[in-house]
């Protein structure tokens, strides 16, 4: 598998924030949050791998199949994974929502579940 390009400062330090995974051959995203982004990219890769493999639904995966999916069509090296904001945990889910809307990643990206919060 080819490397995954992952913009950080330090691998080992424990960063919680937002993330997108970006599809280099259309442009689409997945945006997500995360506790700690290392393991969240770690998990998405490993859910990836048995999605593609068992072609079975996953419980954890229900929520990513589109992107799983497009990961599959496209081939996971088209895609980057890229840190989009750092934020404290108790901001995860607003933040998330704020980005979800700003990309519109329900309609023109592989998120599956709508935003709690709506932005103008």
């Amino acid at each position: 598998m080819a490397a995954i390009r992952l913009e950080v400062e330090s691998p080992k330090k424990i960063v919680s924030g937002i993330y997108k995974w970006t599809n280099n051959k259309n442009g689409k995203v997945y945006i997500g949050k995360a506790e700690h982004l290392l393991k969240r990219r770690k998990r998405h890769l490993t859910l990836y791998k048995m999605y593609n493999k068992n072609k079975v639904e996953l419980e954890e995966s229900k929520t990513n199949k589109r992107l799983y999916n497009a990961m599959i069509e496209d081939g996971v090296m088209n895609f980057k994974f890229e840190i989009i904001e750092r934020c404290e945990n108790a901001d995860l889910d607003l933040r998330e929502d704020y980005w979800i809307c700003e990309y519109n990643s329900i309609e023109d990206g592989y998120n599956m579940i709508e935003a709690q919060n709506t932005f103008e």
